[in-house]
């Protein structure tokens, strides 16, 4: 299994204070989270992050927009 992230349709690029992290899922024995950690965002951070994680049967997608006011 296998995790991308991109921040407007480029690939995040990781530091310190930005982190993809994966954990078992509490709820699901089998499953996994697949987490994009941003410590101390910043207005620079503000975009549309997308993960898409592909295994041997397919690949699924999630979207969210990060803004501040």
């Amino acid at each position: 299994m296998k995790a991308e992230w991109f921040k407007d349709d480029k690939p995040v690029k990781f530091s310190d204070r930005i982190k993809a992290v994966v954990k078992k899922d509490d709820k699901d024995k089998e499953g996994y989270q697949f987490l994009l950690e941003i410590y101390g965002p910043q207005k620079e951070d503000e975009a549309k992050y997308k993960c898409v994680v592909k295994n041997a049967e397919g690949q699924n997608q999630q979207s969210l927009n990060l803004v501040f006011d």
